[in-house]
């Protein structure tokens, strides 16, 4: 058991080296969610989803929607101990009108049964700043920190390390407890140069927070550096992190086909202490609501008897703004800045003018000078509130066509819906509620032919099983005649005339049996 004991240690110091040389340590980044990860666990400078609560806080400005992520990575799968290692992460990101984009987040990382480690993320990030060659965003997070090791018979009876003999008491690193709990605080920004090309800066654990249980153990600072380049279909990115003496790079790319669908990425992390890893992963996606992705992790140093770290991530999103709207709304708020600079261009060359002309020793040539940049100033800026106005207008047209593409979408949906019910119904011999779902689809769809066809058949099958039941209440109210039994064979041929009125046979056979009823009666 001393063995397990030791071994699990070790693994668990092995989960935090794999994945950054550094010195070994709690709360490594081990990165969240399988996109990130994927990608090398490069994302400082993309940081374009909600597991930018994590990666870099001023990501969260580029959030205008609300967004829930769920991930979960199963780590070093397969080790030959069955020692389970594994982290989870639960965020929430909701952009607040005027005010930026909040986000809270739970991370958990555990060796079941000997170690865990939970940290709370209270993020906020909002653009501070557009003009024509960029927008800044800057963000900040407030973390709670908490760790704990599990007691055991082990912990409460330490061994000398020197002699190897028990000791007979609490491990003396325990002697203060088996948890601690501690805060500290990230920041980050994010510049975005064009449409393009953006940059980002995060600075991890700034206070430094000691979580040591017998003596000082601190956290140390981290700063990433980050680059994207980010096309319509393919994104690049890269970090560069550097933590204590350590330093690594790390950079990846993915590639989005079937109308951003379906994707594929990878990447590559390389460092100090012979580090390396490689990283593989794929996603599905729904519309704009649901995405799904995977990744593999794999060191290309230090062991590799194992199956590799394998993530799985949920991503929910409401409210998502299509491209180019996304791309207008952004080109409206340059335009906002720029036409205040012109109108403060304008004001300033309006007033300049005016003195000149009220001062006595000034030339004609300057007041026309004066008079000429004003005229200039007024119509950039007119130039400026007609750009304005188109934008606002083609915002309005996106927007409008983004309303019915949402329209058409719930149509198509609820379509589909009511068609599968209806089959449903029909290979299940419920004819009548095949046809009320069937209608259904024609109210939000008049042209579906295949609805009209299915309705006639099934009111044909309906009318084939009327026929059946009323021959057969035919068939028994004859029988019950036959033996003399005159009320069932008149209830029978009442239910046979109820599910087809017009049914010749059935009526004079009830009218029949009716008078014979009438004259039973008169002689009793």
């Amino acid at each position: 058991m001393k063995r397990l004991m030791g071994k699990a240690v070790l693994i668990l110091l092995f989960a935090f080296s794999c994945n950054f040389p550094s010195a070994l340590a709690q709360f490594e980044d081990l990165g969240v969610g399988a996109r990130g990860i994927g990608m090398g666990n490069a994302f400082v400078g993309l940081a374009d989803d909600g597991y930018s609560i994590y990666y870099n806080p001023a990501g969260l400005a580029r959030i205008d929607w609300q967004e829930l992520v769920l991930d979960y990575g199963k780590l070093y799968w397969g080790l030959d101990d069955n020692s389970n290692l594994g982290q989870s992460f639960v965020g929430y990101a909701q952009s607040v009108k005027n005010m930026g984009t909040f986000g809270a987040g739970w991370l958990n990382f555990a060796l079941s049964r000997y170690y865990r480690e939970d940290t709370f993320i209270f993020a906020y990030g909002r653009r501070i700043s557009d003009s024509n060659r960029g927008s800044l965003s800057a963000g900040f997070s407030l973390k709670i920190l908490s760790k704990g090791f599990k007691k055991t018979q082990y912990t409460e009876n330490a061994t000398n390390l020197d002699t190897g003999e028990l000791r007979g008491e609490r491990d003396p690193v325990f002697a203060n407890g088996y948890s601690e709990t501690g805060f500290s605080t990230d920041f980050g920004i994010l510049y975005w140069l064009g449409r393009h090309h953006s940059f980002g800066l995060t600075l991890d654990d700034i206070n430094q927070p000691d979580m040591g249980l017998a003596e000082k153990d601190r956290i140390p600072l981290g700063t990433k550096l980050g680059y994207a380049y980010r096309g319509r279909n393919f994104n690049m990115t890269s970090d560069i992190m550097f933590k204590r003496k350590d330093i690594m790079f790390s950079a990846g790319a993915e590639k989005w086909f079937m109308s951003r669908s379906l994707a594929l990425r990878g990447g590559l992390g390389v460092g100090t202490r012979e580090y390396a890893s490689l990283s593989l992963g794929a996603s599905y996606r729904y519309s704009q609501l649901f995405q799904f992705d995977y990744s593999f992790l794999y060191p290309l140093t230090g062991i590799s008897s194992f199956y590799g770290s394998h993530r799985f991530s949920v991503s929910l999103r409401f409210g998502v703004k299509v491209p180019e709207e996304k791309g207008l709304e952004e080109e409206l708020r340059k335009a906002k800045a720029e036409l205040e600079l012109a109108r403060e261009e304008a004001q300033k060359a309006k007033i300049e003018a005016e003195k000149l002309m009220e001062a006595r020793e000034v030339s004609e040539l300057e007041v026309t000078g004066a008079q000429k940049r004003q005229r200039e100033a007024e119509d950039k800026l007119r130039q400026v509130e007609t750009r304005l106005r188109e934008v606002e207008e083609e915002l309005g047209r996106i927007k409008q066509r983004a309303r019915m593409a949402t329209e058409k979408e719930i149509r198509k949906n609820l379509i589909e819906k009511y068609w599968y019910l209806a089959l449903s119904f029909y290979h299940q011999g419920e004819y009548e509620k095949a046809v009320a779902e069937l209608e259904k689809v024609l109210e939000l769809n008049p042209n579906h032919l295949e609805a009209k066809r299915l309705i006639e058949e099934a009111k044909g099958k309906i009318e084939e099983r009327i026929k059946e039941d009323v021959e057969k209440h035919y068939t028994d109210g004859l029988r019950a005649y036959s033996e003399g039994r005159l009320e069932e064979a008149v209830r029978e041929w009442k239910e046979g005339l109820r599910l087809d009125p017009k049914n010749q046979k059935v009526q004079k056979a009830l009218e029949g049996a009716e008078k014979e009823l009438e004259l039973k009666e008169e002689k009793r």
